[in-house]
């Protein structure tokens, strides 16, 4: 006999609809903004089927510009789970399940409400944000405040264009859930991860217990304002090439080192190289070998450029040396190497180091679901009206108009998540560098400095800094591939381009180079570069909008009057979710 009281077969009837959520924006832009152009809640069981297309111009362009711009259309999918961790239990109304503790015996009921915040704590938020630059030096309240209206909390004051414009005695509750996903398709994806480390408390607030503390306060932010805040806006890194594609360090963590033995005192220098003089009993070393005061390590000089050398350590060239200890330190050397190479999140690491793929729901990150992207050209414009005083044609007046327009489409499912989908625009400048520094090629002053085969595969070298900019006192810049001269180029402009031509070129000169110096306190951002290390800061990768200033008619501010790009986009969106098509019950 059935067992009629097993309840397992007791399911809602859902209807299955589909819905039109298509819509059009306009937009204004600066190169290297990220900025939130489209997103929807996401309901378990949904199914989206997206189609943009976009067209875009450019403020008034002083010349008909050499410059390259692309722009970027990418779409995400951040379940809210990830943003805080009780959105499960919340979201489906279980509020006595809970499955995460506030301490030892903590099982404290949630009670329904999401995380969120007033209008009127934004606008204090802001206020305080009103005083502080961000790193290019623009005011971070207003930028701040542009997020926040693409994002739909409201549209900036006419008056005060760092505070939310709202109806007066109308202060709501609205939802932080799109704010912090912003954040986290940031730190998931736009982050130079090597060089910047990831600020949790701008898209996490798993700390909220979920019963009476969901409810942001102005005052909760007031200690961290110098650091980014879930209401700042940010921006993309530079293209990498040879300069914005190195790494902070050769390996991931210190080298790795075999000990010989506590009978060995002094230490003992070997490297590849052709000079005389070197330190150890005589004819053992054939090098010389050169102290960097401010660095760990030792590097041999030949010429102008530092090779890289074997070290040795002892009182006196040792007699043994244990084959596996040797095999460890190797062992972990790759470890180190490899843990450098890919990004720092499970997913990457486990498959950089176990060569298992690894599902996207497991990750720890948003999705990426497919972008669209396309180039910004800029057309000719010739005028030959000009008559000089006494009837003399002046020479044609030759300008540029930028234009430019792309289209795709992407689909995804949800399958059980709540979560937000949302779509992120940046556009891309290509710079042509104009700086001081010499072709790296030029450096090779030795014969040892020259490719060797066998030398090919010992792990990263440095890349002295005089190669970007002969301007700056630090001798390097960072870690490349070995050999990296052999193995790529970069972009360079030359003649009048570099002076009075300027504005028909994206120029990459030596005063947009951002290194830190030695007195500057190290970075939070920078989480493996030491303040002693006179080294390139994280800001060095972002793209700064002022790189264009050249090229446009206006430079480049915080206010969205001197955006540059002018955009116009259809976003074609279906959903098929769980939802009846008009709600009524008949």
């Amino acid at each position: 006999m059935a067992n009629i009281m097993s309840l397992k077969n007791v399911r809602n009837k859902a209807s299955r609809s589909g819905f039109d959520m298509s819509r059009r924006s306009c937009f204004t832009s600066k190169v290297g903004e990220l900025l939130p152009v489209w997103w929807q809640f996401v309901l378990p069981g949904d199914s989206w089927q997206a189609q943009l297309q976009s067209f875009v111009r450019t403020m008034p362009v002083n010349t008909a510009s050499y410059g390259r711009i692309r722009e970027y259309y990418d779409f995400f999918f951040v379940p809210l789970s990830q943003l805080w961790n009780r959105a499960p239990q919340a979201m489906t109304l279980m509020n006595d399940n809970v499955q995460h503790s506030n301490g030892l015996g903590g099982l404290t009921a949630l009670d329904g409400t999401l995380p969120s915040i007033s209008l009127s704590n934004i606008n204090a938020v802001l206020g305080n944000l009103h005083s502080k630059d961000n790193l290019f030096g623009y005011d971070r309240g207003i930028l701040a405040c542009k997020l926040l209206s693409y994002l739909g909390y409201g549209m900036p004051d006419s008056t005060n264009k760092h505070q939310i414009s709202r109806i007066t005695r109308v202060n709501p509750l609205v939802n932080l859930f799109p704010i912090l996903a912003y954040q986290k398709i940031y730190s998931d994806f736009f982050r130079y991860t090597q060089w910047e480390s990831p600020n949790p408390s701008t898209f996490n607030v798993d700390w909220m217990t979920g019963k009476g503390d969901t409810v942001l306060s102005s005052t909760q932010f007031l200690s961290y304002l110098d650091e980014n805040t879930m209401f700042d806006l940010r921006y993309c890194n530079l293209q990498k090439d040879l300069f914005h594609g190195i790494m902070p360090r050769a390996q991931f963590g210190s080298e790795s080192v075999v000990s010989l033995g506590s009978d060995i005192a002094a230490s003992y220098e070997y490297s590849f190289g052709n000079t005389s003089t070197g330190t150890g009993p005589a004819g053992d070393v054939t090098t010389q070998l050169i102290s960097r005061s401010d660095r760990d390590d030792l590097v041999m000089r030949s010429g102008t450029v530092d090779v890289p050398y074997l070290r040795l350590y002892g009182s006196e060239f040792p007699s043994k040396l244990s084959v596996l200890a040797l095999r460890q330190a190797e062992a972990l050397q790759r470890w180190k190497e490899v843990a450098q190479a890919a990004e720092e999140d499970y997913k990457q690491q486990v498959e950089a180091h176990w060569n298992v793929s690894v599902s996207d729901f497991l990750s720890g990150q948003c999705r990426y679901l497919g972008g669209i992207d396309g180039n910004i050209s800029v057309n000719e414009v010739v005028n030959t009206n000009l008559v000089g005083s006494e009837g003399a044609t002046q020479p044609a007046d030759i300008a540029g108009k930028g234009i430019g327009s792309s289209q795709g489409n992407i689909s995804f499912n949800s399958q059980g998540e709540y979560g937000i989908i949302m779509c992120i625009y940046h556009a891309l400048p290509l710079v042509d560098y104009i700086t001081t520094g010499v072709d790296s090629k030029l450096l090779l002053t030795d014969a040892s400095t020259f490719p060797v085969p066998e030398l090919d595969s010992v792990g990263m070298e440095l890349l002295p800094l005089n190669s970007l900019t002969t301007n700056r006192d630090t001798q390097r810049i960072g870690y490349v591939p070995r050999y990296l001269p052999f193995k790529t180029d970069y972009d360079r402009c030359f003649g009048e381009f570099a002076s009075t031509l300027e504005s028909w070129i994206l120029p990459y000169s030596d005063d947009n180079i951002v290194l830190a110096s030695a007195s500057d306190p190290a970075p939070d951002d920078n989480p493996n570069v030491p303040a002693s290390d006179t080294r390139v800061r994280y800001d060095f990768f972002k793209c700064n909008p002022a790189l264009v200033d050249p090229m446009f008619a206006q430079n480049a501010t915080e206010s969205t009057e001197s955006d540059q790009l002018w955009n116009q986009i259809f976003i074609k969106a279906f959903v098929t979710r769980n939802l009846d098509y008009n709600g009524l019950p008949y």
